[in-house]
């Protein structure tokens, strides 16, 4: 018997219906790293569009990481019927829908796509969060971060200016 409070439960199961509104499948979340590194860079955009979860986000290896929600990944992902069933029972309010739509336009809807999430998502940290504001800084910083993206030029470029364009 766990002893989650209840609204924690009640944010777990938000949670959960805001990333399955976006697309995220939870079913292999405890054996696929990659799976863990979409909902973290899920719920980075999500938040990023006004949607309170109230994580907190530092750099980690794979981009903005937040231990906490990790944490409430597994317990979502241990315990999904639970959540399952509980989503079917609970609808979005049209803002809560257009927030979500914001966070699917910040990630172009590329869900699966891990070095776009980590380059999208660590730019718009190290922008957002860290404010650097200058290009050649940011582009510099980044590249000192993630060597193992820095020669697409392109991705970073597209990751910036959506930052730009989605504030």
């Amino acid at each position: 018997m766990d002893n989650l409070s209840e609204s924690k439960r009640k944010l777990l199961k938000k949670l959960f219906l805001a990333v399955s509104e976006i697309g995220f499948d939870f079913s292999d979340f405890i054996q696929n790293q990659e799976r863990r590194i979409e909902f973290q860079k899920i719920v980075y955009a999500l938040q990023r569009s006004k949607i309170k979860f109230a994580y907190n986000y530092n750099l980690y290896i794979h981009g903005p990481y937040s231990p906490s929600l990790a944490d409430d990944g597994y317990y979502i992902a241990r315990n999904f019927s639970e959540f399952s069933d509980a989503a079917e029972q609970l609808r979005l309010t049209q803002k809560g829908q257009e927030r979500i739509n914001d966070a699917k336009e910040f990630l172009k809807n590329r869900i699966n796509d891990i070095p776009w999430l980590e380059t999208l998502t660590t730019i718009d940290y190290l922008y957002n969060e860290i404010g650097i504001k200058k290009q050649e800084k940011l582009i510099s910083k980044f590249k000192e971060l993630k060597p193992q993206f820095a020669d697409n030029n392109e991705r970073i470029v597209e990751a910036l200016e959506q930052i730009q364009g989605n504030r």
